[in-house]
């Protein structure tokens, strides 16, 4: 797959005053914990040069959407942090782990592929207890996993001088080769990915590495309990801790790049962070009520203010204090304020209520005749997939329905008895079920529309791989000639955008029963 590769450059006077700059040594403030986890800071002297800044999985896509959305908001901060590292002398390792090779190609990975190999020298063997944590920070019960990251956030700039590295042999052999003794780690997710990956901090300090982890950039796979009033970010900080205690000292990379007068405290880079975090292209799916708690870890003394009708946030508006529930589908936008001025990017949550599940269909429309069917790459299937397996939406098989592929249409004739339309919806189990969508669960996407006589009556909001089924219960004015069963692409084209129509048809009169 081709990736579109953003560059960002760095400017100097000239080549010398870089390579002046570069040479100087910096101040690091370390962070560990002792024993009784109290705070123990140092101050050291460093050669940027012998510094490695290494960034673990900073996804496209995750199965959990705010997980993935977490992600995102890092990115502003870590492109500052970057260009920063750069201009310091740093060497950028990218570490897309399981998709790397998906950069080939690259001058980033073709360097990276270069390098003279060296035997990895025997292992340390350094113990760290697992933090723990692990799952769905949306809530319980409500991802399903599949796999669909293919590469790196969008919106990371990446520059010629980086390297994609895969392995610890290729990062070991290319720390050697530049001599490098000391690597950082951001990225996600901390507890697994950035601790345990080969490629991972504890691998890299049993090869020897003196190894840190930055703190305000990266984030753990954890949970969410609003009940218990436990949030991502509450997680974060323990897990952060547990390093700190067990395993190596955190460093703050803004304030290291403050110290040595390399940070603008007027740059806005942290998004309001959302829990849980549906986003315009994947909304949050809820039932009956959704709590919803809203931080800025990173600006702890601002003050948040929000809105639920999807309008602009300002001082005047709802003022955050804990969280709050919503009952109905909401956009909930949200941005911080100090003195009266944002001093965060605004943040936007999309939050869908599932409508309640019809009653099954007396007529159903695999039992019917269709007037019209639109093919696009395949034909419409009844009672399977438009792949000919068992209809399936999260995890749950249906018997009765229609498979398509957006985007297409299924035209019947209303007859007179037919009172309601009931229907049920949503992108097929087919990409989730093999291999986990590895690669592939983020590009399904469709929309859902039901017409009669050629008005628009019903429509889902954009529907996406392993989100629940769509409900529709519609009633069927009088004289009505036809409906039309319409599936879109989402606007980004159809690519497995397999699409099932399930426990689909008509309401009959009493008198017609």
């Amino acid at each position: 797959m081709k990736h579109v590769l953003k560059y960002c450059f760095v400017v100097c006077v000239s080549m010398a005053c870089k390579f002046i700059y570069a040479q100087e040594l910096k101040t690091v403030t370390y962070q560990t914990r002792d024993s009784n986890n109290n705070i123990i800071t140092r101050q050291e002297r460093i050669d940027p040069a012998k510094v490695g800044i290494v960034v673990i999985d900073m996804w496209n896509w995750h199965w959990c959407k705010t997980s993935a959305a977490r992600v995102a908001c890092m990115v502003p901060r870590m492109n500052k942090c970057l260009e920063g590292a750069r201009r310091m002398g740093m060497q950028v390792f990218l570490c897309p782990t399981d998709v790397a090779n998906n950069y080939v190609g690259t001058p980033q990975r073709e360097k990276a592929l270069a390098v003279k190999k060296l035997p990895l020298p025997p292992s340390l063997n350094l113990a760290c207890p697992h933090p723990g944590g692990g799952g769905c920070m949306c809530g319980p019960d409500n991802c399903i996993g599949n796999y669909g990251w293919d590469g790196m956030a969008e919106s990371l700039l990446i520059h010629d001088q980086d390297l994609i590295s895969s392995g610890p042999e290729e990062l070991y052999a290319l720390c050697k080769e530049k001599g490098i003794t000391h690597l950082w780690y951001m990225g996600v997710h901390t507890n697994n990915c950035v601790l345990g990956k080969p490629e991972g901090m504890r691998n890299m300090m049993n090869y020897g590495f003196t190894c840190a982890l930055v703190r305000d950039l990266q984030d753990p796979e954890t949970f969410y309990d609003p009940v218990k009033n436990i949030t991502p970010d509450d997680n974060n900080a323990r897990v952060v801790a547990h390093f700190e205690k067990y395993l190596a000292p955190s460093v703050n990379f803004a304030s290291f790049l403050a110290e040595n007068k390399a940070w603008n405290k007027a740059w806005v880079v942290d998004p309001v962070r959302i829990t849980p975090w549906g986003k315009p292209e994947r909304a949050h799916q809820f039932t009956d009520k959704q709590i919803v708690t809203i931080t800025t870890p990173l600006n702890k003394n601002a003050s948040v203010y929000y809105t639920l009708d999807g309008s602009q946030p300002g001082v005047h508006s709802i003022r955050y204090s804990a969280p709050f529930e919503i009952t109905a589908t909401t956009t909930v936008r949200a941005l911080a304020f100090e003195h009266g001025k944002p001093i965060t990017i605004e943040s936007i949550g999309y939050f869908t209520k599932i409508p309640a599940t019809p009653p099954a269909p007396d007529v159903f429309i695999n039992e019917l005749a269709l007037n019209t069917a639109k093919i696009e790459e395949r034909k419409p299937v009844l009672n399977q997939s438009v792949l000919e397996t068992p209809l399936s939406i999260h995890g749950v098989k249906y018997e009765k329905g229609v498979g398509t592929q957006s985007p297409s249409f299924l035209t019947y004739t209303i007859k007179a008895e037919y009172e309601e339309f009931v229907a049920q919806c949503g992108v097929d189990d087919y990409i989730r079920d093999r291999n986990f969508g590895r690669e592939k669960a983020k590009f399904p996407s469709v929309q859902f529309k039901v017409f009669i006589d050629g008005k628009l009556v019903g429509e889902s909001p954009l529907m996406r791989n392993s989100h629940c089924p769509w409900s529709f219960r519609i009633a069927i004015p009088k004289g009505s000639r036809g409906i039309n069963l319409v599936v879109t692409d989402g606007g980004d084209g159809n690519r497995y955008d397999y699409a099932d129509w399930v426990n689909t048809g008509f309401l009959v009169t009493k008198a017609n029963r």
